[in-house]
């Protein structure tokens, strides 16, 4: 199997408050990234049979994006289309979240007082990682096949992605 960097947690370089908060926010992220993942997977489930406009899935998407983790995992449900495993993933994944964001810093402002307590927010900061990981790749595998029946495939998206960089690139020129 071909490693992905996309998927590797970093070591820590020592226990001091910067990298509970470095690692924090990677977590942050890995849930930001899950939740795009779910917009992805609604507007899979609601653009599944139909030719709809490049106009109307960026409205679709607007509109989605804007929703909560969990009102995007109600979506989602109505579809019918969550395999249960992974239906379990994304509610682990919700509720570990919510927790995270909500809850995190002063569920451990003791912990966060000494090196060992800073050791095991660390350690528990990669577990989270990895469960939002996890949940990106289980979500990846329901929406990929729909995308790719309407002509989305990885090839199609890098490109876009190379013409986004393009453009962000050529604007930080024209600023400079």
């Amino acid at each position: 199997m071909v490693s992905d960097s996309r998927y590797e947690i970093p070591e820590p370089d020592d226990c001091n408050p910067k990298e509970v908060f470095a690692f924090f926010g990677l977590a942050s992220y890995h849930v930001q990234v899950l939740e795009k993942c779910l917009v992805i997977m609604v507007l899979a489930f609601r653009c599944k049979g139909l030719h709809i406009t490049r106009r109307e899935f960026d409205s679709l998407y607007a509109e989605n994006s804007m929703k909560t983790f969990g009102q995007l995992l109600s979506r989602a449900r109505k579809s019918n289309s969550i395999p249960n495993d992974i239906d379990s993933i994304l509610e682990d994944a919700l509720r570990k979240r919510n927790w995270l964001i909500h809850h995190y810093f002063a569920d451990r402002a003791v912990q966060f007082t000494t090196e060992i307590g800073r050791r095991q927010m660390l350690d528990e900061l990669q577990s989270l990682i990895r469960i939002f990981m996890d949940a990106d790749r289980a979500t990846e595998t329901i929406y990929k096949p729909i995308f790719e029946e309407l002509g989305v495939t990885e090839e199609s998206v890098a490109k876009m992605i190379e013409e986004m960089v393009k453009e962000y690139l050529s604007k930080e020129k024209t600023d400079e």
